[in-house]
């Protein structure tokens, strides 16, 4: 039996009204009659007496209160038990992560993590487009990856990055000048299969394509940065790289969200649900 009944059992009687225990439980008072509502009719029993002055224990309720609490008391004992072998066995999760959250935004997360919570050890996998089946057979824990990517998944947002076209340094297209989809699929457009960016693609793309078989979009900049072509890419992967490309705004904004995603969040472990926990409170 769920010991939640039972602790507002406990409280209702303490604080003598439903009222009074639903504030200090944060419950609704309807909602917490409702909770002993259910209580009595699982145990097949009255508990508590109910009255304008009140709530207090029925006859029943007086001779298995005491059994209640010992239920309760154990149960808090168990819970406690738990976390302290949690303290004092090490945790441990496995992230992946394309290399462009790996070198940006991931290791101001681990460094606070890390603070917060010193006995949960956490080792990074920097993956490429092979991230999701890694999540799906279990190689990693916890991935971050785009909306995209995470289809499937349970997944939490974290943050935006916007897509921008990017160039050689030595085009001449006036960077303050917004490009179209179609003016860079007329040029040599480099990408890589799976990326977020061919959702984007009209269908019967040009024949100017230059496809790379990479892990990560470092690889691309550099392609561009020779010169063999253009592409976009999100300005998250640009950080670093901005002197080596020429970067210009798309004319229709498109946002790719970045967010940490779970096979199951419901059947993971307790540690990667508290790391979920802590990115929820958390700013990005």
């Amino acid at each position: 039996m769920d010991d939640t009944k039972l602790k507002a059992l406990m409280a209702s009687v303490q604080c003598g009204s439903f009222s009074k225990a639903a504030e200090q439980l944060d419950y609704s008072q309807s909602g917490l009659t409702h909770m002993m509502d259910k209580l009595e009719a699982e145990l097949g029993c009255t508990l508590l007496e109910r009255g304008y002055q009140g709530v207090k224990l029925s006859p029943q309720g007086k001779q298995l209160y005491p059994l209640i609490e010992q239920i309760v008391s154990a149960s808090n004992a168990l819970y406690a038990a738990v976390a302290q072998i949690n303290d004092e066995v090490p945790q441990q999760i496995k992230i992946g992560a394309f290399s462009s959250v790996s070198r940006t935004i991931l290791p101001g997360i681990l460094s606070k993590f890390k603070q917060a919570y010193p006995n949960i050890n956490v080792d990074v996998l920097v993956v490429g487009r092979d991230l999701n089946r890694k999540l799906l057979n279990g190689e990693v824990q916890l991935a971050f990856m785009d909306n995209y990517s995470a289809q499937g998944f349970d997944w939490l947002p974290l943050c935006k990055s916007k897509l921008v076209a990017v160039l050689p340094k030595d085009n001449p297209r006036d960077p303050s000048v917004p490009v179209t989809l179609d003016e860079l699929l007329s040029e040599t457009f480099i990408s890589c299969p799976e990326q977020y960016v061919e959702f984007f693609l009209p269908e019967g793309e040009s024949e100017k394509r230059l496809l790379i078989d990479a892990s990560d979009d470092a690889t691309i900049i550099s392609m561009i940065a020779s010169g063999l072509g253009v592409s976009v890419l999100s300005e998250l992967s640009l950080q670093g790289y901005e002197q080596s490309v020429k970067v210009v705004p798309l004319d229709k904004e498109v946002n790719c969200v970045m967010g940490a995603a779970t096979k199951s969040l419901k059947n993971a472990s307790p540690a990667v649900k508290t790391f979920v926990s802590f990115l929820k409170k958390i700013s990005i």
